[in-house]
């Protein structure tokens, strides 16, 4: 990308998505009942992003990557907690 190119790209984005534009407001996600429900809504609900990103359909194995992925960029979340969320997103948001 040039420098042209990248300034093209940023007056798009602020014009388009930057302070004071009315972005439309979407439905929280509800998540399942399960063991592990209330660890995700905590863990993975809160500062970083909203639910509705966990409400994605991925293998288990998928699951423990982006679980692991998360703890790398700083995500507050113990390796028994991992085992936790990711058991509970491979179970409702698994594969089909």
């Amino acid at each position: 990308v040039t420098d042209t190119e990248m300034d093209t790209v940023v007056d798009y984005l602020t014009a388009n998505f930057g302070p004071g534009v009315n972005l439309p407001q979407f439905e929280a996600a509800t998540l399942p009942d399960g063991a592990g429900k209330d660890l995700v809504a905590q863990r993975c609900g809160t500062a970083c992003h909203d639910l509705r990103r966990v409400t994605v359909r991925l293998g288990r194995k998928d699951w423990d990557g982006v679980v692991k992925h998360m703890i790398n960029i700083g995500a507050p979340v113990t390796l028994d907690d991992a085992k936790a969320i990711t058991g509970y997103l491979s179970e409702k948001f698994g594969a089909k």
